[in-house]
């Protein structure tokens, strides 16, 4: 993969490749990072699921990824993710293969389990994250959105960045910390204004604050200004 294709500039060579553009990360993506991508992408068909049961499993989610819910609490929320797709599968109601759209609705709530499974046990995290999320947000074409989370989330792998000392002011930390917390990322562009005014002049960290486009907890210049990993 290029650093063009990475970065999505030219529409021709734009990457959908998920589990491409993971595998170009330089370090080893943390669970946290990996969970809020999960996280991110499930919620893009939130609206779209047909049980509460799975709804319930991408709240508990974030707030799991957050520790604001326990392992036990997102592991009951995932069985009856798990139970609710079965008795789908299974009752009087279950989908009809020669129905394009039913048979996709259960597909949507089946892959969910999987990657609110992955995130209990950790086991084959990359492959449950990409390979069964991102498969229902494909089918939905809604796969910009994932490319582009996992652009927020992880920067440039093609141009690392450490974060300058100097450029920690406390108005620039009070700001990070704020959009974290409040999941206010309207306002990452006076934080590139504080950023300015602290010296900061790297362009990568400037035009992402100022870029229009969805910004996602685990944004990697909220997490380089807060220390987050």
């Amino acid at each position: 993969m290029t650093e063009e294709e990475w970065l999505g500039t030219n529409s021709d060579n734009f990457c959908f490749d998920t589990e491409a553009m993971l595998s170009c990360l330089q370090d080893t993506p943390s669970d946290r990072k990996l969970r809020l991508l999960a996280f991110a992408s499930c919620s893009l068909v939130y609206e779209r699921l047909k049980y509460p049961q799975s709804k319930k499993a991408i709240e508990v989610l974030g707030q799991f990824t957050e520790g604001l819910a326990s392992a036990e609490e997102l592991a009951a929320a995932a069985e009856g993710a798990w139970n609710a797709a079965a008795s789908w599968s299974i009752g009087p109601e279950s989908p009809s293969p020669n129905d394009r759209d039913e048979w996709n609705a259960f597909l949507d709530e089946w892959r969910l389990h999987e990657a609110i499974g992955w995130a209990v046990t950790g086991e084959n995290r990359t492959c449950s994250v990409m390979d069964t999320v991102i498969a229902t947000l494909i089918r939905l074409d809604t796969r910009w959105e994932p490319c582009c989370f996992i652009r927020c989330i992880f920067g440039n792998p093609f141009r690392p960045v450490s974060v300058n000392p100097s450029w920690l002011t406390s108005t620039v930390v009070a700001l990070a910390e704020g959009i974290y917390q409040e999941r206010a990322f309207d306002r990452m562009p006076i934080l590139a204004d504080a950023l300015e005014d602290a010296g900061c002049d790297h362009a990568d960290i400037l035009t992402h604050c100022r870029e229009p486009g969805e910004h996602v907890r685990g944004c990697w210049v909220v997490d380089l200004l807060t220390g987050r990993k």
